[in-house]
Formats: C-alpha cells, structure tokens, sequence
C-alpha cells in the first residue's frame, strides 16, 4: 500500500489508506489497534507466539518500532466517531508517514510490518513490533504470506503460511510454531 503508484505520486495518503482498508474489512474498527503500537493486534500475536514458545514475553519488554498509527490518535476516538479519527491521522500521521516511507523505500529496500522474537545466548529475550526497513529479496519482501523465520547457530527454517485475513492469520501462526515448539516445553518464570 505505501509502495502503491497512487500513494507514491502524493494522489492518496495515509488516512485514505487506511479508510479503504477499514471500509473494505481488512482492519480492526481502528488502525492503531490492529498495526500500531503496544497491545495492538499485531503486538498481542508476536506476544503470543513468543509465549507458545516458552518466553516470557513480559508486556514491558517488547519494544513497539513505527506504527502506522499511534495509540495515542486511537484512545481519543469511538466507532461512532470514524470521521474524526480518519481527520487525526491526516492531521498527525500523513506527514510523518510520508516523510519516513520517503527515507526507507528505496531500489534496494521496502518496508514490511514485522514482529521479531530473538532470544540471545543468554537467555534474554528481544521481541519488536513495527515497520522495518528489508530487502526487497529478502523472504518478508517477497513474500504475500506470513513468513516465520526461526534461526540458531546451525539452522534457519522458513515457514510461509497463508496471510491476509481475519479468518487466516492466526490460526496459520499458531500452526506454524506448533509444529516448531517442541511439545511439553516448559515456559519460562518470571523472576
């Protein structure tokens, strides 16, 4: 969307974008709930996954990179109020948007909504959510799907599970890692 000839050329902005997808089902009710900072529904499924995986996953240590939308625009608006949201973030995204699409879109790099979870040698745990800037032939780049990528020391496997929907993209995560997480793995305690 944000590579899209329309969006590039300035004929359409971030608010349109986002009206579309809303108007269309695409989105939560809101955008900052579904792609925006923490406790948005993109920041709960990387908590999720790192859960099922036996992590922590402490709400306090998962870092919320970009959004498209910030939370602070969403906690001031209802459903009933659409078009005052819709005018916030004209108001208070559009420019910022445009302005970090400009510095991160370029012939080598593309933007993707991504959710990391790494966990270092140590123990510690590193968990992100938030537009990233990849190659574009990277497997985030080119790829339509949820992509999950686990790595250690010795090997890195890739799943690409069916993505955009409502009705897909959990239940295609959760499959994913359930075939990776070894059963009866213990979760983690909190100190």
């Amino acid at each position: 969307m944000l590579e899209s000839e329309a969006y590039q050329k300035g004929q359409v902005e971030l608010h349109d974008l986002v009206f579309a997808a809303w108007k269309a089902g695409n989105t939560e009710p809101y955008a900052d709930t579904d792609i925006g900072e923490s406790e948005s529904d993109t920041w709960v499924k990387a908590r999720i996954m790192a859960m099922s995986a036996g992590l922590q996953a402490l709400p306090e240590n998962i870092k919320a990179g970009m959004p498209f939308v910030p939370k602070v625009i969403g906690e001031k608006y209802s459903k009933d109020t659409m078009t005052a949201y819709i005018q916030a973030i004209a108001d208070h995204v559009n420019q910022p948007m445009r302005e970090y699409v400009e510095a991160n879109i370029t012939k080598t790099h593309t933007l993707r909504h991504i959710a990391r979870i790494k966990v270092n040698a140590d123990g510690s745990e590193e968990i992100s959510v938030g537009l990233e800037q990849v190659t574009r032939d990277s497997e985030f780049a080119t790829s339509e799907q949820n992509v999950i990528i686990i790595q250690d020391d010795t090997e890195t496997v890739i799943l690409k599970k069916p993505g955009a929907g409502r009705d897909v993209t959990c239940k295609s995560i959760e499959q994913a890692f359930r075939n990776l997480v070894p059963r009866g793995l213990p979760r983690q305690k909190v100190a």
